[in-house]
């Protein structure tokens, strides 16, 4: 998946929050659209870093989480899926352990102006 192709894709500068919005060493889900056409994204914050993937799984092409917004992050900075418990890395979205490994998340690029997040230029 491109997710720049999706239909329900943000264009660049859209703002999505503040850094403050997302808890340090945590990430938020953003849903653009609504049912099955909806495009899920995730951001994930690093005291004054941030970055935004697609919340799919790469190895089963699932959502990472089985429940709106609540994710399984370990002590590490990791994320590791609700399903088949591969883990990534927040900082490139590789996967670090589990069926997936060496996958890694689609990125979507982010800007951060004054604290706010954005999402950046393809």
């Amino acid at each position: 998946m491109v997710w720049q192709s999706h239909p329900e894709a943000p264009s660049a500068n859209t703002l999505l929050c503040t850094l403050q919005d997302i808890p340090d060493g945590a990430c938020r889900e953003f849903v653009f659209g609504s049912g099955d056409s909806s495009l899920s994204l995730l951001i994930f914050r690093d005291q004054t870093e941030a970055w935004g993937y697609v919340n799919i799984c790469p190895h089963f092409h699932i959502p990472l989480n089985s429940k709106p917004d609540q994710f399984f992050i370990t002590a590490k900075r990791k994320i590791m899926c609700a399903y088949h418990c591969s883990v990534f890395r927040f900082e490139d979205g590789m996967c670090t352990e589990g069926p997936g490994k060496g996958m890694r998340l689609e990125v979507v690029p982010l800007d951060i102006v004054d604290d706010r997040i954005f999402i950046g230029e393809a």
